[in-house]
């Protein structure tokens, strides 16, 4: 009965945990930045986040390397430039994230949802 019972509780806090991360799921931006981030939820929480520029079509990956409950980390690494910065991505609401960066860039960027208007076919925030 105890197993049952720690089964059941284990069960309850992983499918919280994942619920949460559901959140991140999605499209989002920045003014300050011309990349929009897309960040991927998989069975087992994030899976993937790609930064892709729409006037150059480069896109750039980066590599998760800690999940929690209302927040991820990432490393981020662009050969071009060789610009390198570890990001721990916070989520403020269902419609902003807090981004903080460390490395080659120091600084808390808030970004937002980026929504579909069907009407016009086109990506609106």
């Amino acid at each position: 009965m105890k197993n049952l019972f720690l089964t059941l509780l284990f069960n309850f806090i992983l499918t919280f945990s994942f619920a949460q991360n559901k959140d991140f799921h999605g499209l989002w931006e920045t003014p300050i930045s011309k990349y929009i981030t897309s960040i991927y939820i998989g069975e087992d929480g994030v899976s993937s986040v790609v930064n892709y520029d729409a006037t150059s079509r480069k896109t750039i990956s980066e590599e998760i390397i800690e999940v929690k409950t209302n927040s991820f980390t990432t490393l981020l690494f662009n050969p071009d430039n060789n610009y390198s910065v570890k990001i721990k991505y916070i989520l403020k609401d269902k419609d902003n994230l807090i981004l903080k960066f460390s490395g080659d860039l120091n600084k808390k960027i808030k970004y937002t949802r980026y929504k579909l208007d069907l009407k016009n076919n086109k990506l609106k925030t």
